[in-house]
């Protein structure tokens, strides 16, 4: 997302970067300044493999 001097996805709501969180059954996109998470096909229309290969490094939550 961040990566290779392309700009962040910015959260609808602040402007704020947003940033891949791996939960055990989904990811979600967490905005770094207010905390607002969204579902990752709110975004699809934008990421790449750029952004998968960033998820895939995303350490998984097993609760």
């Amino acid at each position: 997302m961040d990566t290779q001097g392309r700009s962040p996805l910015a959260c609808p709501a602040c402007r704020g970067r947003l940033h891949p969180v791996r939960s055990c059954r989904e990811v979600s996109l967490v905005c770094d300044d207010c905390g607002a998470k969204y579902p990752v096909r709110r975004f699809a229309a934008f990421l790449d493999d750029a952004f998968e290969e960033e998820v895939a490094l995303v350490p998984l939550d097993r609760l």
